[in-house]
Parts: structure tokens; C-alpha cells; sequence
């Protein structure tokens, strides 16, 4: 099997994998950034002391622990608030000011599912930090309409450092407050 043909079936493991995972439980990955997916994959594999995805595949239907684990391991739960402190002066010193009367009284921290949830409010900032880097185009598309719609016009958007707008159908729709820490304003 030549080396193309061999990724063609990793990558086909790792769909029917996440699929069982879909149907099962519920958890829907599909969309996430494959390089990402293969990764935590081929981790879950050497953790749970397997040979293969075929053989985590059936561990996880079978199992709920192991499942539980796999979870843990795909998704980004180990981060820090505030590990960007270049983002959160510029946030401080360009955007509270702007903002220091809609802040105080009217702040709402929130649990929300950027992948299955729809808008719930008109919010004055957004700050969407390192995640869209794991979903693929699709997905990020979906969140960044999502995001254009729950923000009010003239709000900030805040993205982490390796996450953008451009070439995406909102690119236009904000101005930039501070490019290199990623903050931008809704304009239309």
C-alpha cells in the first residue's frame, strides 16, 4: 500500500469512527480540522494501550469510560483566561474605555456551544480565542455567522492570534480596532 493510499484509510477509520461516535453519543466532530482529529486519535490509541482506530472504535461503543476519555481528549479542556496578556492590555486600553458604562451592570458569562447553539442576545463583545483553529471551513464558516449575528453593530469581536476574517463572507462587514492582537469592530 503505497503511503497516499495508507493516509486515504487512516483517514477513513478515523470518519467511521467519528461517525459511531455521532450515532451512539451524540458528539458530533465531523467538522473538526482532520490534522487535529489524527493527532488526538493515534493519542487515544497508545492511551488506552491499542493497536488501532478500528480497536478504539469498538472499545469506545462498548465502553463509556473509554469513551468519556476519548472525549477528554478531543476536545481543548487545558487553557488559561488570560494566557495572552498582550490581547487583554489592548483589550483593556481600546475597548473597556468604549464600552465602561454597557460593562459593569450588563456583563453575562455564559456556557454556549458556538458548533450547535443559534444566537441568544445582541452582545457589545464577543471574545471567540482559539477555537475555530480546530474546526475546518465548514464549521468555521457556521461560527462566524453565528458570530456576526449575536454581535451589535459597533461591537468587538476579539480572535485568537492564529484565527481570522479574511476569506470569510463576514471579512467586510468589520473594521479593524487593533490588527496584530486581532480585535475587530462590527461595521454593518
Amino acid at each position: 500500500m503505497s503511503p497516499m493510499q495508507a493516509n486515504e484509510v487512516e483517514d477513513l477509520k478515523i470518519q467511521l469512527l467519528l461517525e459511531g461516535v455521532y450515532r451512539y453519543y451524540g458528539f458530533d466532530f465531523h467538522n473538526y480540522a482532520m490534522a487535529s482529529l489524527k493527532r488526538r486519535t493515534k493519542n487515544a490509541v497508545l492511551a488506552e494501550k491499542l493497536t488501532s482506530i478500528s480497536s478504539l472504535q469498538d472499545k469506545i461503543l462498548h465502553d463509556r469510560a473509554c469513551m468519556e476519555r476519548f472525549l477528554l481528549g478531543l476536545s481543548v479542556n487545558v487553557t488559561s483566561m488570560f494566557r495572552d496578556p498582550h490581547f487583554y492590555v489592548a483589550f483593556r486600553n481600546k475597548v473597556v474605555s468604549l464600552l465602561r458604562t454597557f460593562l459593569k451592570q450588563k456583563a453575562i458569562f455564559t456556557v454556549h456551544n458556538s458548533v450547535t447553539d443559534a444566537s441568544f442576545n445582541e452582545f457589545n463583545v464577543i471574545l471567540c480565542r482559539n477555537v475555530l483553529i480546530y474546526f475546518n471551513s465548514i464549521l468555521q464558516d457556521r461560527v462566524h455567522k453565528l458570530l456576526y449575528e449575536s454581535l451589535k453593530t459597533f461591537g468587538i469581536l476579539g480572535l485568537g492570534k492564529q484565527e481570522s476574517l479574511l476569506g470569510t463572507p463576514y471579512e467586510n462587514y468589520y473594521g479593524t480596532v487593533i490588527d496584530r492582537e486581532n480585535l475587530f469592530r462590527r461595521i454593518a
